[in-house]
């Protein structure tokens, strides 16, 4: 990671001492504590997957998810009025933890603006992504009428068919956490128009999303 990130130096790294995180941690400056607690905790992610009997993301994808995932914190923290799920900010990368000058810089248009919900509601903007080789992911981001962010997440999807299973898993989680997160009523928003197709509760649904769209009426059914 720190071919993108300015990380804390090595010698840090390998104190023989009981508190050599809490030194490294004092020892490190701002732009190094957050990168580092980033790469700890994929660290961390990767040893379950192996402890687990489960077959670790390589290298590269996982150094790849977390430059994503910080640049998205930075999306939601530097343009909070605006569509970071779908949407395309500028990232100011002298904020915050920076990124290495060699390293290509994030600089495109808004094209789409976030539109927030009427007052005493909030809103749910959801995003499921998925790749031929199988892997899938969610994003998702709760916000109120003034556009502040309640919660904001992203995790892998498994045992994902396809783009259309993926936005349907990614609803489903997403708002299970947003009921779970705030007792006013929640929209969701998704650009899927064959994901808003499924979801209706007039027939029984045959088709591969059957389970799914099950455990997404399951939570729009429920009493708030």
């Amino acid at each position: 990671m720190s071919e993108v990130w300015d990380m804390p130096g090595k010698d840090l790294l390998f104190e023989h001492n009981p508190d050599w995180f809490l030194h490294v941690l004092k020892r490190s400056n701002d732009n190094q504590r957050a990168p580092l607690l980033m790469t700890l905790w994929r660290i961390w992610h990767i040893h379950n997957e192996i402890t687990h009997n489960k077959k670790p993301a390589p290298t590269e994808a996982s150094k790849r998810f977390l430059v994503s995932y910080m640049d998205s914190l930075k999306l939601i923290e530097q343009h909070p009025v605006t569509d970071v799920v779908k949407g395309k900010q500028i990232i100011d990368q002298g904020k915050g933890p920076v990124r290495r000058p060699r390293c290509e810089q994030v600089h495109t248009s808004v094209k789409q603006q976030w539109r927030p919900p009427e007052e005493g509601y909030v809103k749910l903007n959801v995003d499921g992504a998925f790749s031929p080789d199988g892997q899938a992911g969610a994003g998702m981001i709760l916000r109120n009428a003034e556009g502040r962010v309640l919660f904001a997440a992203c995790r892998q999807l498994r045992q994902c068919a396809d783009a259309l299973h993926a936005e349907l898993a990614a609803m489903e989680e997403g708002l299970g956490f947003a009921l779970n997160w705030t007792t006013e009523p929640v929209i969701v928003e998704t650009d899927c128009a064959e994901a808003i197709k499924l979801i209706s509760f007039g027939s029984p649904n045959l088709s591969l999303y059957a389970i799914e769209l099950v455990l997404l009426e399951r939570e729009l059914r429920k009493e708030r």
